[in-house]
């Protein structure tokens, strides 16, 4: 059976496909931007970027191209140096809560102190020997404890991308 419709009818059809997929892929890139695994994926990263010193502008001379670039590249510099800050924060309020509980969540706060934190990662085969437990079970602490840390690094938004 064919179903035959209208210029019309096709190009409300085409608008409604394309509203729909527009509010889809704004949905799934504000869920990228709140990923905790990530932020924890790219921690070294950004603990780096901040601490390599940056070229100072020239006072002397007219305010050129290059100029401009690092005053742009300075303005990176301090909003990362204050996203930093706050997961550093967070990561001490995430660490204290872990290590005054059960001995799980105190290997979750260290697999992913070993993992992401500390200047030499480890590798989950070699955290795996370290607690006496299966690689699967440090993939889960890494799990449980991104999803642990989506409300105190996005707050509500966080938990509202955990339940859709």
């Amino acid at each position: 059976m064919t179903l035959m419709l209208s210029k019309e009818e096709r190009t409300l059809l085409a608008k409604e496909i394309v509203t729909q997929e527009i509010k889809y892929h704004k949905l799934e890139s504000q869920k990228v931007l709140r990923n905790s695994r990530e932020v924890l994926e790219h921690y070294r990263g950004l603990k780096d970027h901040i601490s390599v010193p940056m070229p100072e502008l020239s006072d002397d001379q007219p305010f050129s191209e290059i100029d401009r670039k690092l005053q742009a590249l300075a303005g990176y510099r301090a909003r990362t140096e204050e996203y930093v800050q706050f997961i550093d924060e967070v990561l001490t309020k995430y660490k204290q809560r872990c290590m005054s509980g059960t001995q799980e969540q105190r290997r979750k706060y260290e697999v992913i102190d070993q993992l992401y934190l500390q200047p030499k990662a480890q590798t989950i085969d070699a955290l795996a020997k370290r607690f006496n437990s299966d690689p699967s079970t440090i993939r889960r602490d890494v799990s449980r404890a991104t999803a642990d840390l989506k409300p105190l690094l996005f707050g509500v938004a966080g938990l509202m991308d955990m339940h859709k």
